[in-house]
């Protein structure tokens, strides 16, 4: 979407969002970006929802009543 926004599906490996973006999250007890952020959000969250993991911003775009599956990923100023 522009140098800062980017459009993922939930269901994309945590490996390969790593080597996309040069980040670190962890895949030890997750595969899916899915599976971290419903960690992060301790629930199954609804559209719109935001949560921050470091420098990066997660905002669901679209999710049913099982799992996320669209987000927008928002690379955060360094601090």
């Amino acid at each position: 979407v522009s140098d800062t926004d980017y459009i993922i599906k939930a269901l994309a490996p945590i490996e390969d969002v790593n080597a996309y973006f040069g980040l670190e999250l962890s895949d030890e007890d997750f595969d899916t970006l899915g599976g971290i952020l419903m960690q992060a959000f301790g629930h199954l969250p609804k559209r719109n929802e935001e949560v921050d993991i470091g420098n990066l911003r997660f905002r669901v775009l679209y999710a049913d009543n099982r799992q996320i599956h669209l987000v927008r990923l928002t690379l955060l100023p360094q601090e």
